[in-house]
């Protein structure tokens, strides 16, 4: 696929999450280019390794936030109901940091800024 050395990159980075030293991964390129392939490649070796996967999607014309996160997290979830671990207390701790505090008049307020009050 002419990408050994990015899958290398990615193994060494996978490796380092085993010493306890987690990392973020961005994989970006041209249409075309081979980034799901790669990814895909990976994955699959990730796998090979007993490394639990949340894959997921980006939408770039919906704008909601975390929504690859929470689609990641409830297909995790979900599979894992099936199984005979209680997840409940696990999934809803996820699920409120992805929605955030609870509203109040004051944070109300704030999503009223205009963009340039936000910017400033």
């Amino acid at each position: 696929m002419g990408r050994e050395r990015e899958l290398e990159e990615l193994m060494r980075c996978l490796d380092s999450v085993f010493e306890g030293k987690g990392t973020t991964v961005f994989v970006s390129g041209e249409a075309g280019s081979g980034k799901t392939r790669l990814v895909s490649e990976f994955l699959d070796v990730a796998k090979e390794k007993d490394v639990a996967v949340l894959s997921t999607w980006c939408l770039s014309d919906v704008a909601v936030p975390y929504l690859p996160f929470m689609e990641a997290f409830d297909a995790y979830f979900s599979s894992k109901s099936r199984g005979s671990e209680p997840i409940e207390v696990e999934e809803s701790e996820v699920k409120a940091w992805l929605v955030g505090p609870k509203q109040t008049a004051k944070s109300e307020r704030l999503q009223n800024l205009t963009p340039q009050a936000w910017q400033d």
